[in-house]
C-alpha cells in the first residue's frame, strides 16, 4: 500500500516501513449462484525494514514518529470553534474514549450539519489528517473539498459547518 520512514519503536530505529493491508474476498450468491464478490479489509499494518516487526497502523499517527508526504494526506481542512471543542472533549470523557482517538468529521443535510465519530484513520490517501484545538482530525478525501476552510461549530444540539468570517 505504501511506504515511508518512521521511528520502529521495536529496534528503535529511524528506518522504512511498508503499509500493508490483508484483504478477504467475500462473495455474495443468489440461488447458489455468485453474484458479486466484495473485498473485505481484515487488517492493516506496517511493517520495519529493518527488523521485520509487524506493527499496528497506529505508529504512523504520531506525525513526529514518521515521515508522511505532507502533500499527500496532512492537511488542515476544517478548524474546531471552542463549542465544538468542548462537546468533542465531553463526549470523549463520558463515553471512555481515547483521549488520543482521531475525530472524524462527516457532513450530512447539504453540508450544514456534520456527525462526529471516534477512530483512526487510515494511513494512506483516502483521507486528510489535520489538528484543531488539540484534536487530531479525519475528513474523508471526497468530503474535504466541501468542508474545506470552514469552522465546525457546536449549537448545543448538533455539530454544525460554518464559514469562518461568520463565527
Amino acid at each position: 500500500m505504501g511506504t515511508g520512514d518512521f521511528l520502529c519503536p521495536k529496534c528503535e530505529k529511524q528506518t522504512d516501513f511498508k503499509h500493508l493491508r490483508d484483504v478477504a474476498e467475500r462473495i455474495t450468491f443468489l440461488f447458489l449462484f455468485p453474484v458479486r464478490s466484495l473485498d473485505e479489509i481484515v487488517r492493516e499494518y506496517v511493517v520495519c525494514v529493518s527488523c521485520q516487526s509487524e506493527l499496528s497502523q497506529s505508529i504512523l499517527l504520531d506525525v513526529s514518529n514518521s515521515n508522511i508526504d505532507p502533500d499527500s494526506s496532512l492537511k488542515n481542512v476544517v478548524t474546531l470553534s471552542e463549542s465544538a471543542a468542548t462537546e468533542i472533549e465531553n463526549r470523549i470523557l463520558n463515553a471512555g474514549f481515547d483521549p488520543q482517538s482521531y475525530v472524524r468529521i462527516i457532513p450530512e443535510k447539504a453540508g450544514t450539519v456534520c456527525r462526529i465519530e471516534f477512530d483512526a484513520p487510515y494511513v494512506d490517501d483516502r483521507e486528510w489528517l489535520g489538528r484543531s484545538c488539540g484534536y487530531s482530525i479525519v475528513i474523508d478525501r471526497d468530503a474535504a473539498e466541501m468542508l474545506f476552510g470552514t469552522e465546525v461549530h457546536f449549537d448545543g444540539q448538533s455539530f454544525c459547518v460554518r464559514a469562518p468570517q461568520s463565527a
